[in-house]
């Protein structure tokens, strides 16, 4: 399968319930493969041919973004900006702390 847009090959598959429940619209393949490519409109191609692109999508992925504003962590809304911080004031560790604190409190 590949990508219409850059002409470079999927990289993985995605479960059709994920690219459903992030897109605008029904998916009309049966399977799909993620474009990781981050100046790629298409963020997921159908087995048959169909393109979804980022400005179909809920929320544009984080892999297509290169600013501070990408989302990261979803379930939370944590942006790359976030972990920018913490590494420059040497913590590391405190996105993945945070998200587990979260994730700990339902």
């Amino acid at each position: 399968m590949t990508c219409r847009a850059h002409e470079r090959n999927g990289r993985r598959a995605v479960p059709l319930d994920t690219v459903a429940a992030l897109s605008r619209r029904a998916p009309t393949d049966t399977a799909y493969l993620l474009c990781a490519e981050p100046d790629c409109d298409v963020v997921y191609l159908g087995a048959e041919g169909d393109a979804i692109a980022t400005g179909e999508l809920f929320v544009r992925p984080g892999f297509k973004s290169r600013g501070d504003d990408a989302l990261f962590c979803y379930c939370f809304e944590i942006r790359r900006g976030d972990l920018r911080r913490a590494v420059e004031r040497g913590d590391e560790a405190a996105v993945p702390r945070e998200i587990r604190r979260r994730m700990a409190e339902g």
